[in-house]
């Protein structure tokens, strides 16, 4: 941060209109000493909730994380030992014991993860795109955003801070493998990645709910914290491959970000009146843990909805395609995941233990298959009400 804030001001500097002396820019460098320091707190603090987030996983993980070190080991030139990585009978003795890597092995992860994301996003237009500016101007501490917004702009390395900022946020939220996993799936350039997810954190206001998580430190236990943070990192996940393979097109950020906030707004606020008994049952459970746990009961019941919220995007499509409200769209969509029973079924799959990529793939797909099952059969089932009630006001006669 310091590097380069202090290449800001001289950009100040150089223009006199600014009317920027060296003992101005010495006292305002002084000034912002706290402001910088919680700033590289914050950047800490997220790395380290993205490495616990992860070890909470990391034995089913172990799959995944071995092939990044291989990967590492054959694109980057990494040595194991010198990086405190585990070597191949390690990791076979840890798989058959059920463990996962340790936290410090995680952060070389993490580590590495950054820099090859943030590497393959300044190759992109990434950077460039207007919806990234706000990382570019948010990295800079308030007197500096307030007074030089425009020099900002111009910084010199503001394509890499962009790049450093996105790929890092995105690993600490998502893991390190994240990225990785979406391109083996789904074919996907890693700016492709990036930009779904801009579309996500967007549309879902992922930060809020993200702020409104962290500001429960020693307020409620650190597990309901966890759990709740992996919560709406599998549900930005998921989302994050729905666009990438259910939109049909080429990612739009700014007109995504627009078009289906708007129907996730729509969806949030009509939710619990479209939710099966059964759902509505499980739902007000999760609530009412959640509160047991120290949430407040707006965000208990924000967080005990998310895995319900992920189903937005589908209902959204179901819309546009049937041309119906989104509150029926969704009534008819969870009611024909539990009559046939879908939910169940996915449910019964995630249960399913994999010992190898191959077979975690294979069930990943399986339960991919059960969401379009259910967004096939909403759709029919709208399309032939449509039909039904078109004939019925045609009469006898039609």
């Amino acid at each position: 941060h310091e590097v380069n804030i202090k290449i800001l001001l001289t950009d100040v500097m150089a223009d006199s209109k600014n009317g920027m002396t060296l003992e101005k820019r010495n006292r305002l460098l002084e000034s912002m000493t706290d402001e910088v320091a919680s700033l590289v707190l914050q950047h800490n603090y997220q790395q380290t909730q993205g490495i616990s987030l992860t070890e909470t996983q990391a034995a089913e993980h172990l799959t995944v994380h071995a092939d990044w070190i291989r990967d590492l080991e054959r694109y980057e030139g990494i040595d194991r030992v010198l990086e405190g990585l585990p070597g191949e009978e390690e990791i076979e003795s840890r798989q058959r014991a059920g463990k996962g890597l340790t936290r410090p092995e995680l952060a070389v992860l993490f580590s590495y993860a950054k820099i090859t994301f943030a590497k393959d996003l300044l190759a992109s237009d990434i950077p460039d795109l207007p919806e990234t500016e706000n990382w570019l101007v948010d990295y800079f501490p308030s007197p500096l955003r307030k007074k030089y917004e425009t020099v900002i702009r111009r910084h010199r390395l503001r394509r890499e801070i962009v790049a450093t900022s996105l790929a890092s946020t995105m690993v600490n939220r998502l893991g390190p493998t994240f990225v990785k996993e979406c391109m083996e799936k789904t074919g996907a350039a890693p700016s492709d990645v990036a930009r779904a997810y801009l579309i996500v954190r967007a549309a879902f206001d992922l930060e809020t709910l993200g702020k409104q998580v962290e500001a429960l430190d020693n307020l409620v236990p650190a597990a309901v914290q966890l759990a709740a943070l992996r919560d709406i990192s599998a549900m930005a996940g998921r989302e994050v491959l729905w666009f990438l393979t259910r939109l049909g097109r080429e990612l739009n950020v700014s007109e995504d970000i627009r078009e289906f906030r708007t129907g996730i707004s729509q969806l949030q606020a009509t939710l619990d009146d479209v939710l099966t008994e059964q759902q509505t049952r499980f739902i007000k459970q999760r609530t009412d843990q959640g509160i047991a746990d120290g949430l407040q009961p707006d965000l208990a019941h924000r967080i005990a909805m998310i895995p319900r919220l992920g189903a937005a995007c589908d209902i959204i499509r179901i819309s546009l395609e049937c041309k119906t409200p989104i509150p029926l769209a969704a009534r008819v969509y969870f009611a024909a995941g539990e009559h046939f029973p879908l939910h169940w079924l996915r449910k019964q799959a995630r249960y399913i233990a994999t010992d190898n990529r191959w077979t975690s793939e294979a069930l990943d797909g399986l339960i991919d298959q059960l969401y379009s099952c259910q967004t096939g059969l909403a759709t029919r089932i709208l399309t032939d009400m449509k039909t039904e009630i078109k004939r019925a006001s045609c009469g006898p006669s039609g």
